[in-house]
């Protein structure tokens, strides 16, 4: 019936209107590669040294993303000891209820590159290793702490401590700070979301909670509006709390997970050659979106 109504308006021409009454949830987000590109080059610059956890590279990448989380609106926090995480909040009508969105801003700082013979450490930048999931994070921070809309729920947007070494900053949080799992409606992460097999038809890996099959339809629809060429490849994981990422503690309890990932592993992973000009930017921006409209189903 909602549909039938939008097709009548659209029809007798009020176009402005229609614009006017349709939630954001169904508007497509026009994000910006400029500003994929200024977090990415930033946080893989050589100053920060690889962002690896307790350096000075490490506080000055917080200190960007806590930054850039307040200029869009959000309640801004830091969490935990050894490792420490990044919260941003953006309240919701229901108080009660969460969703939490994160993605590792950690990466392995200055050592040698494993299976080289070289013996001299080098820089590891982390631009695909996961700058580009920091991006998708802020990006999405933006689109909904400037909304209009109020939103249902209240939502985290999480910069995680630590990945590279285990989840630690996330495994922190899931287990000091969600006190009844049971209250968070969805965890989604990101990571190494900027590279593609193919910059010419780029394509995501969709993995998502295997108990929650609404999950992956709901992405099927969603990924009908992504202009094209754009692939999702699906990926059902069914083991609780299994992964190499930091969906694998928030799934250790139960709470239904979406992960974009890579399509493929590509060969500057967890190398000094994971550089931000190797970044496929449309593929991380039409991941942002489909990520986009899929929370935006949630929170309006």
């Amino acid at each position: 019936m909602k549909r039938l109504f939008l097709d009548i308006l659209w029809s007798k021409g009020f176009a402005l209107l229609l614009l006017a009454l349709v939630p954001l949830a169904l508007q497509a987000q026009a994000f910006d590669d400029d500003y994929s590109k200024r977090v990415i080059y930033y946080l893989a610059d050589e100053s920060l040294a690889g962002r690896a956890p307790a350096t000075e590279g490490s506080r000055m990448a917080r200190e960007f993303i806590v930054a850039e989380m307040e200029r869009a609106g959000l309640q801004v926090e830091l969490q935990g000891d050894e490792y420490i995480n990044v919260i941003g909040k953006l309240k919701g009508l229901d108080t009660t209820s969460l969703i939490i969105v994160g993605a590792h801003y950690d990466h392995h700082g200055i050592r040698v590159v494993k299976g080289s013979s070289d013996t001299i450490p080098r820089i590891h930048p982390g631009a695909d290793d996961n700058a580009s999931g920091v991006a998708a994070l802020l990006q999405l921070a933006r689109a909904f702490g400037k909304s209009e809309t109020p939103l249902k729920y209240t939502v985290l947007f999480c910069a995680w401590d630590g990945e590279e070494r285990g989840m630690k900053g996330s495994y922190d949080f899931a287990q000091k700070r969600v006190a009844n799992p049971e209250e968070v409606a969805l965890y989604m992460n990101f990571d190494m979301v900027g590279r593609t097999k193919d910059p010419s038809n780029p394509a995501v890996t969709f993995a998502w909670d295997g108990h929650c099959d609404t999950l992956v339809q709901l992405c099927r629809e969603c990924a009908e509006r992504i202009e094209q060429p754009f692939n999702v490849l699906y990926d059902k994981r069914m083991e609780y709390g299994k992964g190499g990422s930091d969906y694998a503690p928030f799934s250790a309890l139960k709470i239904p997970f979406i992960a974009w990932m890579e399509d493929e592993m590509h060969a500057d992973y967890h190398k000094p050659t994971d550089t931000p000009d190797k970044i496929c930017w449309e593929k991380l921006r039409k991941t942002t979106e489909l990520a986009y409209l899929i929370l935006a189903e949630y929170l309006y």
